[in-house]
């Protein structure tokens, strides 16, 4: 539950991109295509959906791919497993219909790699901007945490001599690409700072005070999300369009959530949550949830591939 009083900060580089490819992140792997009405999401078992935000309905699924990152000229630029320490592995899918329209990969720096999943103190980024992709790789030394495929090399093309990580090894990588849509080409950008380089801004209205209803845009900022508590616990939250009319109104045990409004329906992911009830454990996956806001019910639910490090941790 969200419940810090300090302001909600989303990054500059995902709404830039937004405004021109009509395509909103709402989370990593999860694409909102207002133009095609559909939603494009990473799958738990691999690869990548459509889904129609009218019905929840599948329209295509595709194996050619497993995270979708930018949306462009009705193509989707995802990224492609296996990550390939020095590479980044990617394929070009028409939106409308799922066909392939190219593969291709691009260098990266040694030993930065594209994962999809995080791993244990290492993590890959990308996020499209107004005239690139821009990732941030991380990777910091843990005592004993060298598991089974870290080691860092060789590339593919044998870039980089296969080796043991390093006691001391923490690095930090970043950079750009420069798509080419028609020929489904990622361009390495010379000197550029990457991801993270531009300031982030603020998602939230104004300042959280206590007492005070708070006020959020949403991902593209055409909506507006106010969120205050409810004697029951939890949150309610009302939907406004960008001159104030109301559109609709549900609770939440959050405060707040990166959404999306799109046709009359609200878009958010709600995260992984854990509950203990006696001696069983519930665990309920990371899931995409539509809202009709006209009577505040639930349209439809997606699972979607949960990409946060839970474990196992070293001893």
């Amino acid at each position: 539950m969200l419940t810090s009083m300090r302001p909600i900060l989303y990054g500059l580089a995902c709404l830039a991109f937004a405004s021109q490819s009509q395509a909103t992140e709402l989370q990593r792997g999860v694409l909102v295509d207002p133009a095609n009405s559909q939603v494009l999401v990473m799958r738990p078992e691999g690869g990548i959906a459509a889904i129609n935000i009218a019905n929840g309905k599948q329209r295509w699924t595709s194996q050619a791919a497993d995270m979708p990152v930018a949306l462009s000229e009705n193509r989707v630029l995802a990224v492609a497993e296996p990550a390939e320490r020095g590479r980044v592995h990617y394929a070009l899918i028409d939106a409308g219909s799922g066909a392939v329209g190219g593969h291709g990969s691009a260098p990266l720096p040694h030993p930065a790699r594209a994962l999809i999943d995080d791993r244990l103190g290492e993590q890959f980024q990308i996020k499209a901007s107004s005239a690139s992709l821009d990732w941030a790789y991380r990777h910091s030394h843990i005592s004993g945490a060298l598991l089974a495929g870290d080691d860092w090399g060789p590339t593919r093309d044998g870039a980089a001599p296969k080796k043991a990580q390093p006691e001391d090894a923490s690095v930090a990588l970043a950079g750009s690409f420069s798509v080419d849509w028609t020929d489904a080409k990622l361009s390495p950008v010379a000197n550029s700072k990457g991801l993270g380089s531009e300031k982030p801004r603020l998602v939230e209205i104004g300042l959280p005070q206590p007492g005070v209803a708070r006020r959020f845009h949403s991902a593209t900022g055409a909506h507006i999300l106010v969120s205050e508590p409810i004697p029951q616990g939890g949150y309610r939250w009302t939907l406004q369009d960008s001159k104030g009319a109301t559109l609709g109104s549900i609770d939440s045990q959050h405060s707040y959530l990166p959404f999306e409004v799109v046709e009359g329906v609200l878009l958010f992911v709600e995260p992984l949550s854990i509950a203990f009830e006696e001696n069983d454990i519930d665990v309920q996956r990371p899931e995409l949830q539509a809202i009709n806001l006209s009577n505040g019910k639930l349209l439809w639910q997606a699972d979607v591939r949960d990409t946060e490090f839970r474990g196992p941790f070293p001893p």
